[in-house]
């Protein structure tokens, strides 16, 4: 059925009025859900508010204030960006902000709870809280066209990615460009040139056999520097490596270098890494050949085998030389149960799906239920409950409910509540929030000018960023295919003509983070991974959009 532009405007608009509050299982927009775990200061049980932290909204919040002794009588004053009082009164300082919440325009919002005597007086201020609310989703006719097609987007992207000196200096040396400085994460990075040049080859015959010949080279040289049995964590490759050979330097034993010269973080192994480089040395066998990807990969999955914890998760960090947790934190399993399932697709063997079963029994018990979605990236600190979510491990219980649960119900409804949490605190449609304040000084500086619409990152990095666009954007996508939601699709494409438009016509850089113009221009502190991840999207949507699915 045929859903036209202005059906879908009222579509979106309706989603985000003040009845839209509970969703089926957790989400509660902005706020907390009930049960039976502690107490919170009205002496109910409860799961933590997830949203201590959170800055922005688009969906009705509501917070965690505290209660006051023998009062049943609270109001609540929102002034909007435009001074003007909205106020409502509830019988609880955690309640939702329903009464006033389509009243209040975009903007900034200064919110104060006080506890009323029982004449309705004020007594004494309960909390306070600032945020910004979002422009909601307008429908796709709101937002400027696409400026190519879905297809041409990636395959320039692809195209820029295999031209970048630093990626043909793998075809050319062998060895990682000691002038990109992202190569000091060589897992990630190397991790995404075998998939870039993997799925480049089988879309450009020209450069085919030059992309998969670079990849070989990227994964042979990731092998090399592969920890071996002097290390606690033999046959996993380093997160961290800064000391690279330069041409015609003499290859050096790679524990020898970080116990002599490496810092504290090269003697970490971050569990989520090794797992993706699992994932790539698979497609790179499939598309070669060559079996001994495949003993690399499995491996790494024998070491994950071996090491997984009670709880059906990992270590989110573990130590080169004597094999320990060197973190609080657990892995959210994100890449670990992708590649699994590639290890069980590979081979057959039951194990692989029990293990990929249970770290998403994990998500489910430990993350569904609480809705701590922490983001963990190699370049940021562990961080404490709710002080850095992401949309990242969120975006990946999404597509394991679209591929293995689309037939159940429940899951389902919860992957609908996580795409609602998704766009309400990582999504931007409109104007960003002049607050925000993580970041470089400079870019920052310009916040008017930042390019919407675009997904955020992560708390400690709310800016727009192109692969939380693209990844956003790809939830988005396979809800809708799973749900026959075709507001989610206009979403999705709404995205994914932002990624066109930003990408660089003549070169086919898509820069990686969308703050002014000249950090679009230098590519946005370019990150090649994400050039490569967006590309791989786009890709995604442009089969979805013509029709070409397998």
């Amino acid at each position: 059925m045929q859903i036209s532009n202005s059906e879908l405007r009222q579509m979106a608009l309706a989603e985000y009025g003040s009845d839209v509050t509970t969703a089926h299982h957790g989400f509660v927009t902005g706020g907390t859900f009930w049960n039976a775990t502690t107490p919170n200061h009205n002496g109910q049980k409860s799961r933590p508010f997830w949203n201590a932290h959170a800055t922005q909204f688009m969906f009705n919040p509501c917070f965690e204030f505290a209660a006051v002794p023998r009062c049943s009588r609270f109001l609540f004053t929102a002034t909007d960006c435009n001074k003007k009082a909205h106020t409502f009164e509830a019988e609880s300082p955690m309640s939702l902000l329903t009464p006033i919440w389509n009243d209040i325009p975009e903007g900034y919002v200064e919110l104060k709870v006080e506890a009323l005597n029982d004449d309705g007086t004020p007594w004494t201020l309960v909390g306070a809280r600032s945020f910004y609310k979002c422009a909601p989703y307008e429908g796709p006719d709101a937002y400027p066209a696409k400026a190519r097609s879905y297809r041409e987007c990636s395959l320039m992207a692809y195209r820029f990615v295999f031209n970048t000196p630093s990626v043909q200096h793998w075809l050319k040396y062998g060895i990682p460009d000691p002038d990109y400085d992202l190569n000091i994460y060589p897992s990630k990075m190397i991790t995404a040139i075998i998939f870039a040049m993997v799925s480049y080859a089988s879309i450009d015959p020209e450069n085919a056999e030059n992309a998969l010949q670079l990849a070989r080279n990227a994964a042979d040289y990731l092998l090399s520097i592969t920890f071996g049995a002097d290390s606690a964590l033999a046959g996993l490759p380093p997160t961290y490596y800064s000391r690279y050979k330069t041409v015609g330097e003499e290859e050096r034993n790679p524990l020898d270098i970080i116990i002599k010269e490496g810092g504290a973080l090269e003697r970490l192994i971050m569990m989520c890494y090794p797992a993706g480089v699992g994932s790539a040395y698979l497609a790179l066998e499939k598309a070669t050949g060559d079996t001994k990807y495949y003993d690399a990969a499995r491996t790494i999955a024998e070491f994950y085998r071996a090491n997984v914890l009670k709880n059906g998760t990992w270590p989110l960090m573990m130590d080169i030389i004597t094999g320990e947790s060197r973190s609080t934190n657990d892995l959210m399993p994100d890449s670990v149960i992708p590649f699994m399932k590639a290890m069980y697709d590979r081979t057959g063997e039951e194990i692989w799906l029990d293990l990929m079963k249970n770290a998403h029994a994990y998500r489910v018990a430990c993350r569904m239920e609480t809705y701590e979605w922490e983001g963990q990236f190699e370049d940021s600190p562990t961080s404490a409950h709710y002080s850095n979510l992401s949309h990242y491990p969120a975006d990946s219980m999404i597509y394991y409910i679209v591929e293995n649960q689309k037939d159940d119900p429940e899951a389902m409804a919860q992957a609908e509540d996580l795409m609602r949490f998704i766009e309400d605190q990582f999504v931007v449609w409109k104007n960003f929030s002049p607050r925000n304040r993580h970041g470089y000084a400079g870019w920052f500086s310009t916040i008017p000018e930042w390019n919407s619409p675009a997904g955020m990152e992560q708390y400690n990095w709310y800016v727009p960023i192109d692969s939380s666009t693209s990844h956003i954007m790809g939830a988005f996508l396979r809800l809708s295919k799973a749900n026959g939601n075709p507001l989610l699709f206009a979403k999705a494409c709404t995205l994914a003509d932002s990624i066109t438009r930003m990408q660089n016509p003549k070169t086919g850089m898509i820069p990686t983070h969308w703050m002014n113009k000249q950090a679009i221009e230098d590519g946005g502190g370019l990150w090649i991974n994400c050039v490569i991840e967006t590309a791989g999207w786009m890709l995604e949507i442009a089969n979805a959009v013509e029709g070409n699915e397998n």
